[in-house]
């Protein structure tokens, strides 16, 4: 009855319709209709960020449809909404500007600013604009919703200015948006795990020279260390939330007996690491029920995989799973009882479809698009590519294939990933979507390093940046060319971040395989890059740079071999043209590594070009130079690599 009743509502979203012509492409650059979808805890209500000709809203309905309150966002970068309470939602925004670091050295960076937006009066407070104490206007981590006294409040780090400064947690009113120092912290303060009622139950603290420690407590208990937990500037102390009671946090740690990531629950009482609660050691997104315990776990293995600690939630989410199959279904939220649940839908045919579960009475509503101007038929397949590197490492990759072409001698845009360290999920893709409707097969390769593959895939990529990292992306090209779908001698290389770095190696440290590359906010010079890094996020021995030194094997930020894996440094190698494509308010890879590479590239002769996004971050976020980055990509490769 489920299978029926829900497979109904996911074929309402996959019929076809003949399209005249090909869809604009401002269709697939536009930011999502619909995003964020959380339901309340209640189960009755929906809060979500809409967009609508070019400005955002956050809307509260009920499930039903019927609107309760509206608010204009305007032009402000919205990361997500969520829940204080029945009567408060919660609005993540962020700006680019100066932040000060612990040596109150102002560096750019993105500040995150969070509104409580009363749904009964009408009425928005910023939080933490005022406080008790000198404290800066913004949030240093996400608000955890709960009482104090019977009152709804969120508990947040904030950075108190006093003195040396200090990151302490405040308790701030979802009405006027005053923070109150709930607990006192240090300059050291890093995160914290707290209940609903206010209660800390653990704490991390990193010193300025990389070290790490954790402290945990019971409640009405004093602190206790946390033993058996990874230490160094990279593999820090995290925290995760509760565990599967409230008895317990959850961090990631090494094993005792090898190196595998685990997800361990410390006891609070004791401070020792007790079962491990990942499966096979995988990493992924936690699900955390309304009083903060842990209920179950997901993971990408081709699509999202959830596991459920509770029988009547994994049976719940079977039924789900089988009536979309063959789709990536993603768990967005849940009400308290979990007897509803918000579920995003993407696949072949479908850009993404907003759904409102009722496991109990069998049946699916559907909320919106998420994309509502690209038909199922703009919607190309996507192919799963297995394949090895010139090593024999087991890579994989996606291919994309253009709709109503025969998958024989294609153009090619190869697509690889920003991080290094992340991966291309299983789904609706609007970069690769878009380049596919003008005719190209688009190659996303997931290289050593990426997450997700375990974590021996990851160190797999330690010391290979600009080495085995990029050639596992021409040897998954070369793969695709002996299969006959693709023409090697009609490919261009494109990237974002990390892969726009990758689409800069690929024509200079790399040559003969592309017509062209475009770079969106690249890494041109690794030396540079690790010199500002030092500047803006803790010094030479701070997480970032060391971050950095471990993918590239470098010793320092003046080590000579970075000299060699720079395509700045390498740019009279270029074979290719190149578009380079920067935000200006990039605030993680500067504006600074778009110059120096152009700057090389001229010197030496080659062609290039330079499309500037006015206000624009390192996400793309703002929908006009989203469409103009996506514009400018796609004219520049249909110069030099024709469709047709």
């Amino acid at each position: 009855m489920l299978r029926t009743a829900l497979a109904a509502a996911a074929l309402a979203c996959t019929l076809t319709f003949a399209a005249d012509a090909a869809t604009p492409i401002e269709a697939f650059g536009q930011l999502p209709a619909i995003d964020s979808v959380e339901i309340s805890d209640d189960g009755q209500s929906l809060a979500y960020i809409r967009g609508s000709e070019g400005k955002r809203y956050v809307v509260v309905q009920t499930v039903g449809g019927d609107l309760i309150a509206m608010t204009d966002v305007g032009l402000a970068k919205v990361r997500s909404v969520d829940w204080g309470d029945a009567d408060h939602v919660l609005i993540t925004t962020s700006v680019a500007g100066a932040i000060d670091n612990r040596d109150f050295v102002a560096i750019k960076g993105e500040r995150y600013i969070i509104y409580s937006f009363n749904i009964r009066t009408k009425k928005t407070a910023r939080l933490m604009d005022r406080s008790t104490e000198e404290a800066l206007n913004a949030a240093l981590s996400d608000v955890v919703p709960g009482t104090y006294k019977g009152k709804s409040v969120g508990y947040l780090m904030g950075y108190t200015i006093g003195g040396e400064g200090r990151r302490d947690i405040y308790r701030v009113d979802l009405d006027t948006g005053v923070g109150v120092i709930h607990q006192m912290g240090s300059d050291e303060f890093h995160d914290f795990v707290i209940s609903q009622n206010g209660q800390v139950a653990a704490r991390t603290f990193e010193s300025s020279a990389g070290r790490w420690r954790m402290e945990v407590a019971a409640p009405g208990k004093p602190w206790v260390p946390a033993g058996t937990l990874a230490t160094g500037t990279i593999d820090g102390t995290s925290l995760h939330g509760f565990g599967r009671t409230l008895d317990t946090v959850l961090t990631y740690a090494k094993g005792e007996n090898n190196d595998d990531w685990n997800l361990v629950e410390i006891d609070r009482a004791t401070g020792k690491a007790g079962e491990i609660v990942n499966p096979d050691h995988r990493t992924g997104n936690l699900i955390h029920a309304q009083d903060g315990r842990l209920v179950g776990i997901s993971y990408t293995d081709t699509y999202p995989v959830y596991e459920f600690y509770d029988p009547k939630l994994t049976a719940a989410w079977a039924l789900v799973s089988q009536a979309f199959d063959g789709k990536a279904v993603r768990l967005s939220s849940w009400s308290a009882d979990f007897g509803k649940l918000v579920i995003n839908v993407e696949g072949t045919g479908d850009a993404g479809s907003w759904y409102v579960i009722d496991p109990a009475a069998k049946s699916a509503k559907r909320i919106g698009a998420t994309y509502p101007g690209i038909t199922p038929t703009d919607v190309a397949e996507v192919r799963l590519v297995r394949y090895k590197a010139a090593d024999g490492l087991a890579l994989t990759g996606y291919l994309t294939l253009p709709s109503g072409k025969d998958p024989k001698k294609l153009p090619l845009v190869v697509l690889p990933h920003g991080g290094p360290q992340r991966n291309d999920p299983v789904g609706f893709d609007w970069w690769s979507q878009a380049l596919a409707s003008r005719g190209y097969a688009v190659f996303q390769p997931q290289f050593r390093g990426s997450s997700g593959f375990g974590n021996d895939f990851v160190e797999a990529g330690h010391g290979q940046i600009g080495r085995k990292m990029q050639t596992d992306i021409s040897d998954g090209v070369k793969v695709l060319a002996r299969t006959g779908m693709i023409d090697p001698k009609r490919a261009c290389i494109a990237g974002a971040s990390y892969g726009g770095y990758a689409a800069l190696a690929g024509v200079t440290i790399e040559q003969g395989l592309y017509r062209c590359a475009v770079a969106v906010a690249p890494v041109s010079d690794w030396g540079r890059m690790m010199t500002s890094e030092a500047i803006s996020t803790g010094g030479s021995k701070g997480v970032t740079v060391s971050y950095w030194k471990r993918f590239t094997g470098a010793t320092s930020a003046a080590d000579p071999m970075l000299d060699t894996i720079s395509p700045a440094r390498q740019a009279s190698k270029a074979d290719a043209p190149i578009l380079m494509v920067h935000g200006r308010d990039d605030t993680v890879v500067p504006f600074e590594q778009t110059d120096v590479m152009i700057k090389a590239l001229k010197a030496a002769g080659k062609p290039v070009d330079l499309v500037t996004l006015a206000a624009e971050d390192h996400w793309l976020s703002r929908e006009p130079t989203r469409i103009q980055m996506l514009k400018a990509t796609i004219e520049f490769i249909e110069k030099h690599n024709p469709p047709n």
